[in-house]
């Protein structure tokens, strides 16, 4: 079931991750480190336990990337991105 969740959205992950921050960002008296612990939480009930343990480091640090662009720790210049290479 987890499976179907994560490609009924376009790029998977990373949408349910970034819907999650942003309804995250709506709670109040609730600490920067809560918010993420929540994060966390939800994506393990979501994915079942083989796939939270497959995606929980990209989980993760996709979670500290969505927190640093948001407070513009990094300047992202993708519309003047010229060239592009894959690492696998």
């Amino acid at each position: 079931m987890s499976s179907k969740l994560i490609e009924s959205k376009k790029f998977g992950i990373v949408d349910i991750v970034s819907t999650l921050m942003e309804t995250v960002e709506s709670f109040v008296n609730t600490t920067g480190e809560q918010k993420k612990q929540y994060v966390i939480e939800q994506m393990k009930v979501l994915l079942d336990e083989t796939e939270y343990e497959r995606y929980e480091v990209v989980i993760v640090d996709l979670i500290e990337f969505i927190i640093a662009v948001s407070r513009n720790k990094h300047d992202l210049k993708l519309n003047k991105m010229t060239k592009c290479c894959v690492v696998l």
